[in-house]
């Protein structure tokens, strides 16, 4: 979300419910107190009917009506200025000043359902009380009397002390968020309480490709993840966001319920072949709160931390032995959340206004492993980040000076710095790395000033090392830098592969604080694609599409792309980019690949290179299999492919003694036949490029 007035503050303090404890009476207005809701948002979620239509198990919320109550926020607990409700649940049925990047999930079968239901393309109904009737109950404190029903709404009404004329609510609908429904893809798997890393060690991430018209000076990020259980039907079916079997009618009959005593009204026992005399006496209210009570009760029921009776007749005493679950009701199925400080969002300008943009930056904090959990040491993010020559990097990242004082770390204590310098050359030879490296991930001492990183100026270099402009104060370890560094976006002109490190935060053994930097002649795009299917696009026109249901699960498609040189074009007759594309996982997909059109005695070939390793670079290969799916029209090349592999459109046949030096497939002829040939794993191969790219 963006806002004129969302800020980070000045303390910590959580900012005032009450206005007359902030400057002017007005805590919307007050900097002393970071906010991204404001108290307009929050008194509106407090003045409105909760929706009593929900499951909330047995949490007591009798008595309590307002949308700041919820079954995971029992107690109507403030955050700031959120809406408990709207933090709870999604797709949320008011208005959200949220908007929508990304559903990720693992039943992607409901993407169309979240991305029809997005506020971002749907606006939201709600109750529009007389305006009058607002300022007054606002100022007497009222809270719940808001419906989100319209009749209830189109009957609340204020009189005119003066004319005694009627003013109605209106039932309204909201304009939309106007942007696009967001994108919503296949969640990678990831091992619970490891820290969001995935398959390779890698950091799970989203790569957001920001639209245009949402530039802001004052911005935040919210990620929710929501953790649904399996024990009873949350959902109505996989298609769909609506609610399952269990609803308001679930919940415990009881007037003011004890969650640790009082079962929801759900038949969790049915689904392990018993019945509710297994169960009974745990609902009976005089008698469930001994546990004495309870011995003929197998307790397979929904409340805070039931015993369960897993043997039954298999023992001699009934309840004579019992294991007892871990269950809180109010956290049974329930949504985390985190979020972000401001942050700006501003549109490209000068040298990178019209190409792709990367953002290197920090993640982790001050601490050693078990100090940071459940956050992480220092890391840099994306620690190896692939860039064609040509494209621009935005290197920034914010630092700290409130974290805990006995944390772990160099520098002053309760604050955290980074910095970039360029690590010593190699002095050994590293198995699989390249020869034309810069700085060696061995090393712990920084290369001099004078070593050449990313054709970087002096002056440059010494911003990165400082993570500050000024040459005064204690910044030996960065104390008296900023927290937050932000060198502007600059266009990458040189080739290389670039080993760097942080010199305050790499302690050998301890921490190590290290990136590396991968700029060549080659584009490399990475999406996550999953059951439902979708695109890889460069900038270049090159595109693969994979279809709904070709992967079950979660696969890293990577598409990179290597431009042909002059020399290749006229011994050769390449007409196309080299494509790489490289799957972990076998599947059918549709390519695109774009081709300069020429005349040619044979016309237009695709060949295709099956040979590659995981590292995305060809091995030796020569030999080729026939392909005869692709078809060639207006200087496009499209067809159906099914591994990975190098692709590239050329004139004619490939010459087998050429092989040492192209690395392709062969596709179909525009009209008059065609040749397409698959490579076998044997020979050799030498990259179409001018400085190779790392293993």
């Amino acid at each position: 979300m963006c806002d004129d007035q969302l800020r980070d503050g000045t303390t910590t303090n959580r900012i005032p419910e009450n206005q007359e404890d902030c400057d002017d009476y007005n805590c919307n207005t007050d900097p002393e107190y970071g906010m991204q809701e404001n108290y307009d948002n929050y008194y509106t979620c407090k003045a409105t009917v909760r929706n009593k239509g929900l499951f909330t198990a047995n949490q007591n919320l009798n008595n309590r009506h307002s949308a700041t109550y919820t079954r995971q926020n029992p107690n109507a607990n403030r955050y700031g200025y959120e809406c408990a409700e709207e933090r709870d649940y999604y797709p949320y049925w008011r208005p959200s000043p949220w908007k929508d990047i990304a559903v990720m999930t693992n039943t992607p079968t409901r993407c169309a359902a979240y991305q029809a239901a997005s506020e971002n393309v749907l606006g939201r109904w709600y109750c529009a009380p007389p305006p009058e009737l607002l300022a007054q109950y606002k100022e007497e404190g009222r809270t719940a009397w808001i419906p989100i029903e319209q009749n209830a709404c189109e009957q609340l009404y204020y009189t005119d002390p003066v004319t005694n004329d009627f003013t109605f609510g209106v039932w309204t609908q909201a304009d939309s968020h106007g942007l696009e429904a967001p994108q919503c893809i296949q969640n990678r798997w990831s091992r619970d309480n490891h820290l969001g890393n995935v398959v390779g060690g890698y950091m799970a991430s989203f790569n957001w490709t920001i639209p245009e018209g949402i530039d802001h000076e004052q911005c935040a990020f919210r990620v929710r993840y929501n953790i649904t259980t399996s024990e009873y039907g949350a959902w109505k079916d996989e298609y769909s966001t609506e609610v399952g079997s269990v609803d308001w009618r679930n919940n415990t009959d009881v007037t003011n319920p004890n969650p640790n005593d009082d079962p929801a009204k759900i038949s969790i026992w049915e689904t392990y072949g018993l019945t509710y005399d297994d169960v009974a006496s745990s609902f009976d209210e005089n008698t469930n709160n001994n546990a004495n009570n309870l011995r003929d009760s197998r307790e397979y029921v929904l409340k805070n931390n039931p015993a369960v009776d897993m043997f039954g007749d298999l023992l001699s005493t009934t309840g004579y032995l019992k294991l007892q679950m871990n269950v809180n009701t109010n956290q049974f199925g329930r949504t985390f959340q985190d979020r972000g400080h401001r942050h700006a969002i501003r549109p490209a300008s000068g040298e990178c206004a019209d190409t792709l943009t990367h953002n290197l930056q920090v993640r982790g904090k001050r601490g050693n492993i078990v100090q940071t959990y459940p956050g992480m040491e220092y890391d840099f993010v994306p620690d190896r980040l692939d860039i064609a020559v040509g494209e621009c990097v935005h290197i920034q990242w914010t630092g700290s000076n409130t974290n805990p004082n006995n944390n772990d770390g160099q520098g002053k204590q309760g604050t955290d710095r980074s910095n970039i310098v360029l690590l010593r050359e190699k002095v050994y030879d590293e198995y699989g790395q390249p020869d034309n490296y810069n700085g060696q991930f061995g090393r712990s001492f920084p290369a001099t000033m004078d070593e050449e990183f990313l054709d970087l100026s002096e002056a440059d270099k010494t911003h990165l090392a400082l993570n500050s402009k000024q040459m005064g104060g204690e910044l030996s370890e960065l104390d008296d830098s900023g927290t937050y560094f932000d060198m502007a976006p600059f266009k990458v002109t040189m080739e290389g592969i670039y080993h760097y490190l942080c010199t305050r935060n790499n302690n050998f053994s301890n921490r190590s604080q290290k990136g590396k930097i991968v700029a060549s002649v080659a584009t490399v795009i990475t999406e996550a694609i999953g059951w439902n299917g979708g695109t890889v696009e460069a900038l270049t026109g090159s595109t693969i599409t994979i279809a709904e249901g070709v992967f079950s699960s979660a696969v890293d498609v990577t598409m990179q792309i290597w431009p042909h040189t002059e020399t290749h074009a006229k011994e050769w007759g390449v007409r196309s980019d080299y494509v790489m594309v490289y799957m972990n996982t076998a599947g059918e997909f549709h390519l695109s690949l774009p081709y300069s059109h020429s005349y040619s005695i044979n016309g237009h070939s695709l060949y295709f290179n099956e040979d590659h390793d995981a590292e995305l670079e060809p091995t030796p290969a020569n030999g080729w299999v026939e392909l005869d799916t692709f078809e060639f029209e207006n200087s496009l090349a499209q067809g159906t492919a099914s591994g990975s592999g190098i692709y590239v459109v050329t004139t004619g046949p490939v010459n087998v003694a050429a092989a040492v030096l192209i690395p392709m497939f062969v596709l179909g002829m525009l009209g008059g036949g065609g040749f397409a040939y698959h490579k076998h794993k044997n020979g050799e191969l030498e990259l179409p490029c001018s400085s190779g790219k790392e293993i």
